[in-house]
């Protein structure tokens, strides 16, 4: 099923707030995909944002129009620090991009404690 567009959504440390769970509810039924990016717990630094989660938006945007733009499920784009951009989709980290969110990293795990890492996105609120 083709989407008709998408949305991009910010997730604030204390999750989804009411208004932001009726425009996913929305997103749902306009046949939107969602692209959830989630503040960092520690960096409230608009450089952060802007250079960093927005380059891997971009890509990541990019990556689903050149796809056909039919696949509609949630993506979440999450950083922990200076690891990189963790993309999670169904529950799965599909691939990390790096601080500045501009190359991509194959392994996502790859020289990190994968524990360790995940406790950090699961505490910021990221579905795994």
């Amino acid at each position: 099923m083709k989407s008709g567009g998408f949305m991009v959504q910010v997730q604030e440390r204390s999750g989804l707030g009411l208004g932001q769970k009726i425009e996913t509810d929305m997103a749902r039924i306009a046949k939107l995909k969602v692209f959830r990016i989630f503040q960092h717990p520690h960096i409230d630094s608009q450089h952060w944002l802007e250079d960093h989660l927005i380059a891997a938006l971009a890509r990541e945007v990019q990556s689903w129009l050149n796809s056909g733009a039919d696949d509609l499920e949630t993506v979440q784009l999450a950083s922990n620090g200076w690891e990189g951009v963790y993309i999670v989709k169904g529950g799965q980290v599909l691939r990390r991009y790096d601080a500045f969110g501009k190359d991509m990293i194959d392994e996502p795990f790859k020289g990190m404690e994968t524990a360790k890492e995940l406790q950090a996105l699961g505490e910021m609120g990221v579905t795994l």
